[in-house]
């Protein structure tokens, strides 16, 4: 099954409601797709060109099933994020905020 098949039973991201859903659901895709080590910066952006070009692939690859999965209002804040894991830690930073006030 394409990752694309496979992403459209995520339901997409809205608010802090369905974070904690969207975030385990997000997280196994990822993993699948080998892209989890990107999104969490484990795989840091390699300075050698040849490594270089592997990541850009991975990084770009998550920033599109992390974009695809948000809704607009949360698009907003990452626009100007330039990495999957400037995303991811945008997200989180968003919404682990507000679960912790609830």
């Amino acid at each position: 099954m394409a990752a694309s098949e496979e992403f459209y039973r995520i339901e997409k991201l809205k608010d802090a409601e369905n974070y904690q859903l969207w975030k385990f659901e997000i997280s196994i895709l990822l993993k699948a797709q080998e892209l989890f080590s990107v999104v969490t910066g484990s795989y840091v952006k390699p300075e050698k060109a040849d490594e270089l070009k592997s990541w850009g692939k991975k990084d770009a690859a998550a920033q599109k099933l992390i974009i695809t999965s948000v809704e607009r209002n949360i698009i907003i804040h990452i626009m100007t994020c330039d990495s999957a894991h400037a995303m991811w830690s945008k997200i989180k930073l968003l919404f682990e905020k507000q679960d912790k006030e609830q």
